[in-house]
């Protein structure tokens, strides 16, 4: 109702029509669903399974490299804050990967050597400091990667499909309908089956993406300034970036109380000073 209601706005404004037949119909505001935020220990424990699911026989070689992938895929995702398209899309060779000065660097990128192009939100090129454990878990992940893939978290058969699949694209001249998100999917499911194991259980919407809320929202817990925040997010407009403040009103709100407590202690320990240095 809220589309139809701008939609024909513009119908009236272009003079397709004389009236809006939304004008009077009051919307309220759109129900938001909750996401589930997901703490260090849970994490942990996210971690934890991957690193014990068990080996499958003949095929031990590529399920350590999945275990390792893994573990450095949701390291990006929580500790550095990428979105779902930015994180699969990274390339060892090309630069995205800084382990030198232990940051990832994100920028648009042309179609070249059989690859699909890779586009920004907001085409805003940005790079985020990555935590020592990112990037311990990334460089232990390379050292048991494919060689002659390029992609830093697609495995060998996927790289082969989506090859494939931009081929197809591109003689079928649809190379410029190209989505970021059009290069896999079944990740989520994958996510929720390990989150499951791992013993997370909540009612609030459990996906990929809440790796990245927590990562503004840890960041936002820490005291970052807001600013900082919606740069390392790559956010376009601050108020984005507000609400992932708005997720430890609760955290911070105690520590504030205690705070108060604080205070309340100081000033009782002067008191008692003034009292015995009156008599």
């Amino acid at each position: 109702m809220r589309n139809a209601k701008l939609i024909f706005s513009k119908a009236v404004e272009w003079d397709y029509m004389r009236k809006n037949p939304f004008s009077k119909i009051k919307l309220g505001r759109i129900k938001k669903n909750g996401w589930h935020f997901m703490t260090f220990p849970e994490f942990k424990a996210l971690l934890s399974v991957i690193e014990n699911s068990r080996d499958r026989y003949k095929h031990e070689k590529e399920d350590i490299e999945r275990k390792y992938r893994l573990k450095a895929y949701y390291s990006v995702m929580y500790g550095c804050g990428l979105r779902f398209g930015e994180a699969i899309h990274l390339l060892w060779d090309n630069g995205n990967i800084d382990f030198e000065n232990g940051q990832i660097n994100l920028f648009n990128r042309n179609s070249n050597n059989g690859l699909p192009p890779f586009e920004l939100k907001d085409y805003e090129s940005r790079s985020i400091p990555c935590p020592e454990w990112v990037i311990k878990a990334l460089k232990e992940f390379k050292e048991h990667s494919s060689k002659h893939n390029p992609y830093v978290f697609l495995d060998d058969k996927r790289y082969d499909l989506v090859k494939a699949k931009w081929e197809r694209w591109q003689s079928n001249g649809r190379a410029d309908k190209w989505l970021n998100s059009t290069m896999l999917n079944n990740f989520n499911r994958q996510f929720r089956v390990y989150c499951s194991k791992a013993g997370i259980e909540t009612t609030d919407e459990l996906s990929q993406h809440c790796l990245r809320k927590a990562y503004g929202t840890n960041l936002a817990n820490l005291g970052t300034p807001v600013y900082i925040l919606k740069d390392l997010m790559g956010h376009s407009h601050i108020e984005t970036t507000m609400s992932y403040y708005i997720k430890s009103i609760d955290a911070n709100k105690r520590k504030a109380i205690k705070g108060l407590d604080g205070l309340m202690g100081q000033a009782k320990q002067a008191d008692d000073v003034v009292y015995f240095s009156l008599f």
